[in-house]
């Protein structure tokens, strides 16, 4: 019984340290390059869609139309839970990062129904 209440405690520390590290990857500002729906490309200028993060757990976000949210999110594994604090009417979204790196980073959601993937590039900091 000791052994498996180790081992559970070392998972859950592993996977704080995970997602700490993906924030920490996160933090900064990416621009999309591509909007892929049903693996389909968006008709749009992809380079208008930004997101900055910070390490302290806050988020900007632009899109067409002039849309603009901003907020605060958290990371648990691969996923992102962000809610917007700016429109009355917010809600936590999850979606997937489906890859992080350095100077890349795919997120993935679904949107009424669909799924969309945004592929993003870091921008100089």
């Amino acid at each position: 019984m000791r052994l498996f209440m180790y081992l559970f405690l070392a998972g859950v520390l592993l996977s704080a340290c995970q997602s700490q590290k993906t924030e920490n990857q996160l933090a900064g500002t990416w621009t999309s390059t591509r909007v892929l729906e049903n693996e389909v490309a968006l008709p749009l200028n992809p380079g208008i869609i930004q997101f900055a993060f910070t390490t302290d757990g806050h988020y900007d976000y632009q899109s067409t139309l002039n849309y603009k949210e901003s907020g605060n999110y958290y990371v648990e594994g691969m996923i992102l839970y962000a809610t917007d604090t700016t429109h009355e009417a917010s809600f936590q979204r999850t979606v997937k990062l489906e890859h992080l790196s350095a100077d890349s980073l795919v997120i993935q959601m679904q949107e009424e129904g669909r799924n969309r993937q945004i592929f993003l590039k870091a921008m100089a900091q």
